[in-house]
Formats: C-alpha cells, structure tokens, sequence
C-alpha cells in the first residue's frame, strides 16, 4: 500500500503515523493515522485549522 505524503507547511516535519491496522480501517477514510493536531473553535466543534506537533505552526484546514 502506498505510504501518503503530508509534510509541515513550516518544519517540513512529516505528518504521517503508523499505518491504521485492518480491524480499524473500516471506522476510518484513511491508511495511516496523522500526527498533526486538529483544533477546532470550541469543544465538540469542527476542525479549523492544524498545527504541527514540533514547530507548532498552525494553518488553517484546506491549506
């Protein structure tokens, strides 16, 4: 399976964690769990914007 490639818009850290494991891929739209950080305008709210675990940069989601 093809490892996707997501990198920090600011670090160029990559952004993609291990491989989801098969009894999970069902519950999931991907093939491997992500490492940056969704943050959302309050509890329980959508995504906005993503930040980077190591340089902390955020950017807004769709970027």
């Amino acid at each position: 399976m093809n490892r996707p490639i997501e990198n920090c818009p600011n670090c160029g850290t990559d952004l993609v964690g291990e491989e989801i494991p098969d009894n999970l891929k069902e519950h999931y739209a991907g093939t491997h769990w992500s490492k940056k950080i969704g943050i959302a305008n309050h509890i329980g709210g959508d995504v906005v914007s993503w930040m980077c675990p190591v340089c902390k940069h955020q950017w807004k989601k769709g970027e």
